[in-house]
């Protein structure tokens, strides 16, 4: 069977931590272990076929129940190909979930990943004096969810905050669940955190081996959701801490107003309030 609901992103703006939320609740399913199956970009797993994706599911739904994906790659616009269209061909009655944070942060988090994962040797400063990248282009959200609103009703995409999520976990949750049909009044408590571990860590050598297969990086993955206190220890073994600069007064000057006038956007679209980032410091 296919999912009812599609959490497409963002990176780095708390997917991670909101998988393990939806794990816990009875009448949600998601590949066990799985995050990023990248089925519908044409450039990963689309060629692998729907029986391939389905794959990842039961065969049969009991009542009640809902099943889902959380998948980053699925806002990483133009680095993927037809992604909205291939979702929506495939599920055309699909829910959507996007979750957001402050540019600022999403950029600053994701330059930490890659250095962390040895892909980026470059100073975020000296990456920023041209904005054509990834790391802003995955920090514009309406410009991202340009290509699911050619397809998809705005009624159809639920666009909430990592803010909201750390302020206010249950309210949030409780949203989630309201908009892909299960029981609002599950409270997930206190046996799950925001995840921030990722967020200053640089895989050594043996890490950056485990991170190039999925199925080790996965089972980690696994492992460190269900045991975070223990894996710690595995943290300490496999990485270490990764220092950068701060955007500069310069950096800020241009990247700002594009990251203003995308979020006003989101705003007129989805009648959201995002008058809490600001700009001047972060």
């Amino acid at each position: 069977m296919l999912p009812d609901f599609v959490v497409i992103g963002g990176m780095k703006c708390g997917s991670t931590s909101l998988l393990r939320y939806l794990n816990y609740h009875p009448d949600i399913i998601l590949p066990r272990n799985i995050k990023n199956l990248e089925f519908f970009d044409e450039k990963e797993n689309w060629n692998k076929g729907l029986n391939w994706y389905e794959s990842f599911f039961p065969k049969e739904k009991n009542k009640g129940q809902v099943f889902g994906e959380v998948s980053t790659e699925y806002t990483k616009h133009p680095d993927t190909n037809n992604v909205a269209k291939n979702l929506a061909k495939t599920i055309p009655n699909a829910k959507l979930i996007y979750v957001i944070r402050h540019p600022y942060k999403r950029l600053i988090s994701h330059y930490i990943h890659q250095v962390g994962a040895g892909l980026e040797q470059r100073k975020i400063n000296t990456i920023l004096r041209n904005i054509d990248n990834m790391y802003v282009r995955y920090s514009l959200y309406g410009y991202q969810l340009e290509q699911y609103l050619d397809f998809f009703s705005p009624s159809k995409i639920l666009v909430l905050t990592s803010e909201e999520l750390r302020r206010d976990k249950d309210k949030a949750l409780s949203r989630i669940f309201r908009f892909i049909g299960v029981d609002e009044s599950f409270k997930v408590g206190n046996n799950v955190s925001l995840n921030t571990s990722a967020e200053r860590k640089k895989w050594n050598s043996i890490g950056r081996l485990i991170r190039r297969s999925s199925r080790n990086y996965n089972a980690y993955c696994y492992y460190k959701n269900k045991y975070p206190r223990s894996m710690r220890i595995a943290d300490l073994l496999l990485c270490s801490a990764v220092n950068v600069d701060s955007l500069s007064k310069e950096s800020k000057e241009k990247i700002s107003p594009l990251f203003i006038e995308d979020i006003k956007k989101i705003e007129d679209t989805f009648g959201l309030d995002l008058s809490g980032w600001s700009f001047d410091e972060v």
